[in-house]
């Protein structure tokens, strides 16, 4: 059994450091058997599993997995190793290649589709009402991922949209492999004598280095003196990436410092270890970043504001964020990726366990009509409002993010839960 490296939030994030090859030795039973002796010996909540358990009690491995974990625990799950290398390693996934927001209990609109995709190339955008899915009426679906279908390459699904001002109209488009582009939007927008830095980040993968380099590239060449990060759907990822992404935004003078402790149950104490800021090819001056969050900014996305808060000035708009302030290691076995919750993690002032989310500075609702980087966007004009005055407008004071929580968290389910998309 093959331990791989750590993960964080939401969907699991894979660290910058890895855990000992040997650490759990290869139990030659069943998958379930093979779980057990993980959570046994690393699972954070160890200290409070059964001593005794019967895995033939249980019909699948994720039925026990869910047995096992603790009231914190909404993340331990297990998953297809292909599926789970396609997406971290290889940034793409079989799909329609858009992801959607329930903004009422009654509508559902689209938050972000993937340039290329077949949603995209079917002519889905960001803004739309989704109406029906294969001729079912969104209010009545129960389950997202078994309406569209397997996730299997020919795959067809109708969609019946709605632009705001516009006539109903049916789309067709059939599943193929997404080219997961983690960074959708980057853009500098003028702001008096100020040049702001937008951009849009949305998955903490293998590939996100080279995605964000060339937006900061951009933004070096540009000049920019402040910056917005926009993470409102992003979902986490790898804490590598979480820690260069951090870097790049923190002043040089913070390299070798603490970004974020790694701790892991008592048992596993030795693996305990710091991530600190890291030298990055920028030297942006930023004494302050306005980041947009809503409840679907996990994980990764959670350990970059709570990371820079003692160091920077940093404020949210939009909506807190989910709230796991915990991480996953891998562990690879007969096909399958497990990844239970291991470890805890703590920023430099000591905060952690922020299981209820990071309280946003400022609600405001998510300006879904509006494409990324128009300064009409609600969100994206309060955090300008922000970076020009230095607080927050009365009206966006005033705001209330809408809250349709619990659908938005079944929305997904496996893979596509991780990915934040379908």
């Amino acid at each position: 059994m093959k331990i791989s490296k750590l993960l964080l939030p939401f969907v699991l994030l894979l660290s910058v450091f890895s855990c000992k090859e040997n650490d759990v030795e290869p139990i030659d039973v069943t998958v379930k058997n093979k779980v057990v002796a993980v959570m046994t010996d690393w699972y954070l909540w160890n200290d409070g599993l059964s001593a005794e358990v019967d895995v033939n009690d249980f019909d699948s491995p994720e039925a026990l997995i869910s047995s096992l974990r603790n009231a914190k625990d909404k993340w331990s799950s297990i998953q297809e190793e292909v599926a789970f290398d396609q997406y971290y390693v290889s940034a793409e996934y079989v799909g329609l290649g858009f992801a959607s927001t329930w903004l009422s209990d009654t509508e559902l609109r689209v938050s972000l589709v993937y340039k290329g995709s077949p949603a995209y190339e079917a002519g889905l955008r960001r803004g739309m009402q989704i109406l029906e899915v294969n001729g079912v009426p969104v209010q009545a679906i129960s389950n997202f991922n078994a309406a569209f279908g397997a996730d299997e390459a020919g795959v067809s699904v109708s969609l019946k949209v709605k632009k705001t001002g516009e006539a109903e109209e049916e789309l067709q488009m059939t599943k193929a492999v997404v080219d997961i582009t983690t960074v959708p939007h980057r853009s500098v927008i003028e702001l008096g004598n100020k040049k702001v830095g937008y951009v849009v980040f949305n998955n903490f993968i293998e590939r996100s280095k080279e995605d964000l380099n060339e937006a900061f590239d951009f933004f070096a060449a540009e000049g920019v003196d402040e910056l917005v990060l926009d993470l409102r759907y992003n979902r986490g990822g790898l804490l590598n990436i979480a820690g260069y992404l951090s870097s790049i935004i923190a002043p040089p003078t913070l390299k070798d410092e603490l970004l974020v402790q790694i701790t892991f149950n008592e048992e596993k104490a030795d693996e305990n270890t710091p991530v600190n800021f890291e030298e990055t090819p920028y030297s942006f001056d930023f004494d302050k970043v306005v980041i947009i969050t809503t409840k679907s900014s996990a994980s990764a996305s959670e350990v970059v504001i709570n990371g820079l808060k003692p160091y920077l000035d940093v404020k949210t708009v939009g909506d807190d964020s989910y709230g796991k302030p915990v991480g996953a290691s891998s562990f690879r076995f007969d096909g399958y990726v497990f990844t239970p919750i291991t470890f805890k993690i703590t920023n430099a002032d000591g905060v952690a366990e922020y299981f209820d989310g990071i309280p946003a500075d400022v609600k405001v609702p998510d300006g879904l009509t509006y494409d990324f980087g128009d300064v009409d966007e609600d969100c994206l004009k309060e955090a300008l409002y922000y970076i020009e005055n230095g607080a927050f407008s009365a009206e966006g004071k005033r705001m209330a993010a809408p809250r349709v929580v619990q659908k938005n968290e079944e929305m997904y389910e496996g893979i596509n839960k991780e990915i934040g998309a379908f």
